[in-house]
């Protein structure tokens, strides 16, 4: 499953690349992140902020240019946060995932005057750059790596946004939300136990020239 959709990202990604003038930009933003778990977890799980910072090209796929191909690289802080309570001790944990992201996705915007709205949807290669966690209980603190975290992410990403124009180019507002297809952990039981990262990211970012075909 995971080299079919790495095929998919790779060729979405070829096609973008070979089609009209692609516009760069910037963006950053932060990412409301958690995980989800089969079967689900005994303790206390809730979401945790992270940041993410990266560039993106944005192209025309039509001479409307209503239909458009985006690519983003991205620095993203994953992860969550879980309260339990263990021999009589309650501890808090904070788990965090970065990763560096390659993100394909088909933007459709609806162009007016001022602020053009979108739709958008695509893939999401994760590469994980580090997986750790930290307890903290009754003063005490220990800091560890994730023995069992996968090394690589696959998600989809939909969501909507506006772009705003601004100089030569745009201001572009982007909200997703990144629903993760990977089961993360790869122990032993990984067929009885998966865990499954998920987020709603806001960023805003600045194209330093218009896409068009």
């Amino acid at each position: 499953m995971k080299k079919v959709l790495c095929l998919l990202l790779v060729l979405l990604a070829v096609t973008m690349i070979a089609n009209a003038k692609p516009a760069f930009g910037i963006k950053a933003g932060m990412n409301l992140a958690s995980v989800t778990t089969d079967p689900e977890a005994d303790s206390d799980i809730s979401s945790k902020f992270g940041i993410m910072l990266g560039g993106f090209a944005e192209m025309s796929f039509n001479s409307k240019n209503t239909i458009m191909g985006r690519g983003s690289v991205m620095y993203v802080q994953k992860g969550w946060k879980e309260e339990y309570d263990s021999f009589g001790d309650h501890f808090e944990s904070t788990a965090s995932v970065d990763e560096l992201v390659l993100a394909p996705s088909v933007v459709v915007r609806f162009p007016s005057k001022g602020f053009t709205p979108f739709i958008q949807g695509g893939l999401e290669l994760g590469l994980n750059l580090k997986a750790e966690g930290k307890d903290e209980w009754n003063g005490e603190s220990e800091t560890y790596d994730f023995e069992n975290w996968s090394s690589t992410n696959i998600g989809f990403n939909i969501g909507a946004g506006g772009a705003i124009p601004s100089g030569k180019g745009e201001i572009v507002i982007d909200l997703i939300y990144n629903i993760g297809l990977s089961n993360m952990y790869s122990g032993d039981n990984a067929d009885d136990y998966s865990i499954k990262t998920n987020g709603i990211q806001l960023t805003l970012g600045y194209l330093f020239s218009t896409p068009t075909k």
